[in-house]
């Protein structure tokens, strides 16, 4: 797979930075997880949005701005999509960092470094979640509790991930395979470590309130784009583990899988394979609006 590295192309196998770059010394960096549908970025003006917030709450400065950061990423998925042998979709990271500083790690060096800027396209792992989207998820949720506002804004999505990597040993030790969930400090719903966790109710998508969440994209997809068009209604509440479970649906969003149903909370079923009739109208519209069976494709692989 190609990449891009501080302005440079290079097979990504080779793109490599120095140990003592920020990203790595102290875990500073400003991360985005697109994928494409026919080989186009999806929602790319969305995940530029949310990239320069997390450049600007980080202080770091890119040479030149978000826009082009944009188009190299639009150029690197083209030229991996067109040279793919099976000619699938793909995943394109981007990660920026305040650079690199030998010897140095406190933050107030870091305005004397270049940013470090990484962009590079893998495989999307189809097989997966690919049965999921019939069976559900099992999740569990995780002692560990995600990182009060005071203490990370939320609209900043970064790589400083140590909560989510000890959430994810303790579940998986639980329930092999199974996602974590976490709550914030006072017990309400956050966010699973991967992705969103929303409730069906009725006709009713119900989220966790903005300020207690990172900004999904996938999420706002469903709010603007998805919802609407097929006549359900998007609220944003505080939900508790009680709410999860009494769900007459439990969905999760994230950007490679798109919307996937859950069926089981801390070993509580939460629907049946054959009545998730909100999940299957969502997934048939989403997939409407990009183009692509995403339940096919997955199982095509």
């Amino acid at each position: 797979m190609l990449a891009y590295l501080n302005g440079q192309w290079t097979d990504l196998q080779h793109a490599a930075i120095p140990i003592w770059d920020f990203g790595f010394t102290m875990g500073v960096a400003v991360t985005e997880q697109l994928r494409t549908f026919h080989g186009k970025l999806h929602c790319l003006d969305s995940h530029l949005q949310r990239l320069r917030r997390g450049l600007e709450i980080a202080g770091i400065e890119l040479p030149d701005s978000v826009e082009s950061v944009g188009e190299i990423a639009v150029n690197l998925a083209r030229e991996n999509y067109e040279h793919h042998s099976a000619r699938t979709d793909i995943s394109v990271g981007i990660v920026v960092t305040p650079g690199a500083q030998p010897g140095r790690t406190p933050a107030i060096y870091a305005h004397e470094t270049s940013p470090t800027i990484l962009i590079y396209a893998n495989r999307l792992p189809f097989h997966s979640w690919a049965d999921s989207y019939y069976h559900g998820l099992k999740m569990v949720t995780a002692s560990f509790r995600e990182i009060p506002e005071v203490c990370l804004p939320k609209e900043l999505k970064c790589r400083s991930r140590m909560h989510y990597y000890l959430a994810e040993k303790e579940v998986a030790s639980k329930v092999p395979g199974a996602k974590a969930l976490l709550l914030d400090v006072d017990g309400y719903v956050a966010e699973g470590t991967t992705g969103s966790v929303l409730v069906v109710a009725g006709q009713t998508i119900i989220a966790p309130p903005k300020h207690k969440v990172l900004p999904s994209v996938s999420v706002r997809f469903l709010e603007e784009s998805i919802c609407p068009a097929i006549g359900l209604k998007f609220k944003r509440q505080n939900l508790k583990p009680l709410n999860l479970r009494s769900a007459d649906e439990l969905l999760w969003l994230s950007t490679s899988p798109a919307v996937l149903p859950i069926s089981e909370l801390d070993g509580h079923t939460i629907s049946p394979d054959a009545a998730r009739p909100v999940f299957w109208k969502i997934i048939e519209r989403w997939s409407q609006v990009v183009g692509v069976d995403i339940v096919a494709q997955a199982q095509r692989g």
